[in-house]
């Protein structure tokens, strides 16, 4: 330091700053709030809550719409059949026959949740599929698509009522087969 400039500093005067004094500054100072009034704080705790009410609101309804979009389809087979071309198709099927990227299924048809049903011999809907190249599949992996599995198949049929798959879900293991009672 230079010569003369020993200047000696005085903390909290001078400084404009004032002290609040009365019964809610020394409470609040002996809580820990570093001289903020107690009226501050809890507005800042109001707004932290509402923040964390509103983010939570979103992910809950992000979760919401997952989940929705992820229901297994309930197509009947009366309702597959008359499909126009073109049309967008989500259906639950049995494989049948899988032959490189061609398959061969039975429509199955819901009973609840997790179990859906064969359809008596005559009364099948058949489903002819063609995989797309880029067809992604969901809960499992392509070496799954076998005789035999459960999936949900989505894409557009064609004019040949040829249904053009963009998403395969595999449901083996999380659907089961009961025999069809309800005709």
């Amino acid at each position: 330091m230079a010569p003369g400039r020993n200047v000696e500093r005085s903390v909290g005067l001078g400084s404009g700053r004032q002290e609040a004094s009365g019964p809610l500054s020394s409470l609040s100072r002996a809580a820990g709030h570093g001289g903020k009034p107690l009226r501050m704080r809890s507005l800042q705790w109001a707004a932290f809550v509402l923040v964390l009410v509103l983010a939570s609101g979103l992910v809950l309804r992000d979760v919401l719409s997952r989940g929705d979009r992820m229901r297994v389809a309930d197509m009947q087979p009366s309702a597959y059949s008359s499909l126009a071309a073109g049309s967008s198709v989500k259906a639950v099927v049995h494989l049948e026959r899988v032959s490189g990227a061609s398959v061969e299924a039975t429509l199955l048809r819901k009973i609840d949740d997790t179990s859906y049903a064969l359809p008596r011999p005559g009364s099948a809907a058949r489903v002819t599929a063609v995989l797309n190249p880029d067809a992604s599949v969901v809960m499992g992996a392509p070496a799954a698509l076998v005789a035999g599995a459960i999936v949900q198949l989505a894409g557009r049929i064609d004019s040949a009522h040829t249904l053009h798959v963009e998403q395969v879900v595999i449901l083996t293991g999380y659907i089961r087969i009961r025999p069809d009672e309800a005709r």
